[in-house]
């Protein structure tokens, strides 16, 4: 049976017109409420019939848009001068994400999206405006269909089994149909989500929101000489020029403390069985979830400022998001400690297993990195050849700069393979850590360049099975790890054998 939107669907779309249109509405309805301007008075008329026929259409294309679930598919059908159809198999479906702006609060309504992790338009499904209610019914039919196809795996597999290992198969699905209560592992304090607004640089999102509101006045009115005026009387003492600086620094740190509260006020981990749940947001509300078994591998980051800090952020690399993939809400709390992120790793995704004692790279490694042709360097010299020489203390802080940084890239580098683990940290001032398993790496690769075979040396890589085929390398490893690296993989076939037999 066909459904269509909640009504409130119209009044979303209208409010995402005037957010992209509310500097033109400041400047005609504000700044130029009484003005006898046939170019004001035209243009407040002019965006009056806009707003207008924007409605009537987005009433029009509410009747029209519908959605239903047949033959194990998720259909829509929206268009009003050009019909679509869009229909996404339910197999494809990776990761729900629901967003619930602060007004649709109100009505219990949210905004629900089927994530299928394909790169192209159309291979999402977003319910624009449906009820708490619906958005359940539709996670629920998800969540019923992959019961289902476990159930068809699980009676394949018995089929093959004697009585009592059937037996024992039905009794663990049985435990763990009623262990798939969440269960919450972290939401910040007061506290934590102060550190947040200073740790995130929150206060300087107010600088681009400036800069943005300059260029768009400025398209309207002499701003400059606004500025120029208001600079005036700001320059005429130093005492006038503190309290401004001073003022400005209040601003910008209440701002970043509000921003970050809107931001990670209500952020919430928690688990089921089956998925990953993460939620932020005070006004608008944002809730992903991811099934533990589509993540193909574990990032823990740590920029420089973090890792002073003894900060860690872990995000999740799965069959459906490729690393780098702008999702903010897709990875634990970002200012997590270090122990705290570790431990509640081990509690949601206990086969993901942080090593201890990584080994270090040989002392060839450096060698080689030094020798290495620094291109940066040789850019520097060649854009002082043509500018002239007087600016030579430039290229000594380049090259002190990439050699510093290649040291401590050395440095920090770290590797283990242990039992079905392997773990790669690299980085300088900051650094990355990747973990994964065997049964997760689809290919691995073992490549020497010339100047690593005269120091013994090679590059490995892993390759893990995600949107963007995601590969993690390592380079300048001792050439017997290459072996171990080989001997390591060449026992995933059986661990699946093993598996599935199991």
């Amino acid at each position: 049976m066909k459904k269509k939107m909640h009504p409130l669907q119209i009044f979303h779309a209208m409010v995402e017109i005037i957010r992209q249109n509310i500097f033109l509405i400041f400047i005609l309805f504000v700044l130029n409420y009484n003005s006898d301007r046939w170019l004001m008075v035209y243009g407040k008329w002019a965006f009056i019939i806009f707003l207008l026929g924007t409605f009537i259409f987005l009433i029009i294309s509410w009747f029209v848009t519908t959605y239903e679930f047949k033959n194990q598919t998720a259909h829509m059908y929206r268009g009003v001068f050009k019909k679509r159809h869009t229909s996404v198999p339910l197999y494809r479906v990776q990761n729900l994400q629901r967003k619930t702006p602060f007004y649709f609060k109100i009505f219990g309504v949210t905004t629900l999206t089927l994530e299928t992790g394909i790169q192209q338009d159309g291979a999402d499904l977003s319910f624009d405006a449906v009820s708490l209610e619906e958005a359940g019914r539709i996670e629920q039919l998800l969540d019923d269909y992959r019961a289902e196809k476990r159930a068809e795996e699980a009676e394949d597999l018995e089929e093959g089994l004697d009585p009592e290992a059937a037996n024992t198969l039905l009794l663990a699905e049985g435990s763990q149909a009623s262990r798939k209560e969440r269960k919450v592992h972290f939401t910040p304090t007061k506290k934590e989500v102060l550190k947040a607004s200073f740790l995130s640089f929150s206060f300087l999102a107010i600088i681009p929101l400036a800069i943005t509101a300059f260029i768009k006045l400025e398209d309207l009115i002499d701003v400059e000489e606004q500025m120029s005026g208001i600079f005036a009387v700001i320059s005429k003492s130093w005492l006038s020029i503190s309290l401004t600086i001073i003022a400005v620094l209040i601003v910008a740190i209440v701002f970043g403390i509000i921003y970050a509260y809107l931001r990670y006020g209500k952020y919430e981990v928690s688990s089921d069985q089956n998925r990953i749940y993460i939620r932020s947001g005070v006004l608008t509300e944002k809730s992903f979830s991811i099934q533990k078994d589509r993540i193909q591998a574990v990032q823990i980051n740590q920029p420089f400022l973090k890792k002073l800090l003894g900060l860690a952020e872990v995000r999740f690399i799965s069959a459906s998001t490729g690393l780098g993939e702008e999702n903010d809400i897709s990875s634990l709390y970002p200012f997590l400690p270090v122990k705290r992120a570790y431990s509640i790793l081990g509690e949601i995704l206990p086969q993901f297993h942080v090593l201890d004692q990584l080994e270090r790279l040989p002392r060839e490694s450096l060698r080689l990195k030094f020798l290495r042709i620094p291109w940066l360097v040789v850019f520097a010299l060649g854009l002082l050849y043509f500018i002239g020489w007087k600016y030579w203390w430039i290229l000594l802080i380049i090259t002190t700069s990439v050699y510093v940084s290649r040291y401590f890239t050395y440095r920090n580098t770290r590797y283990k393979m242990e039992g079905p683990f392997i773990q790669f940290r690299v980085g300088g001032l900051s650094s990355t850590s990747f973990i994964t398993t065997r049964r997760l790496v689809t290919e691995i690769e073992v490549e020497q360049g010339f100047l690593q075979a005269r120091f013994g040396l090679l590059t490995i890589k892993t390759h893990n099975r995600t949107a963007h085929n995601h590969v993690e390398l390592l380079e300048d490893v001792p050439e017997e790890i290459g072996e171990v690296f080989r001997n390591w993989y060449a026992t995933r076939l059986e661990e699946i054998e093993i598996d599935s037999r199991s």
